[in-house]
């Protein structure tokens, strides 16, 4: 918490939180501004990539699940289904 200052007769660290959090203590500079809308709109590109990348997945998992016969069966393991015909046959 930071110190506590008096305004206007009162001592009061809230109020001081409050001063502090509105009133800049260093202007930003022109690079530093540069600099941050930069960064901004790098992870702004960032995440449209993500995104347009989760699309493009559910609709393979969405064509995936349509192209299924029964999609509420899972598929069969590797020689589960070698198993089963074993089993069938006895």
């Amino acid at each position: 918490m930071p110190k506590a200052v008096r305004i206007v007769g009162r001592s009061s660290s809230i109020t001081n939180s409050f001063v502090n959090g509105i009133i800049s203590v260093i202007p930003p500079t022109a690079e530093q501004i540069d600099e941050a809308l930069r960064r901004h709109w790098e992870n702004h590109r960032a995440i449209l990539d993500l995104m347009r990348e989760a699309k493009k997945t559910a609709g393979l998992i969405r064509a995936r699940i349509a192209s299924r016969a029964d999609p509420l069966q899972p598929p069969a393991l590797a020689g589960e289904g070698e198993a089963t015909a074993a089993a069938d046959t006895v």
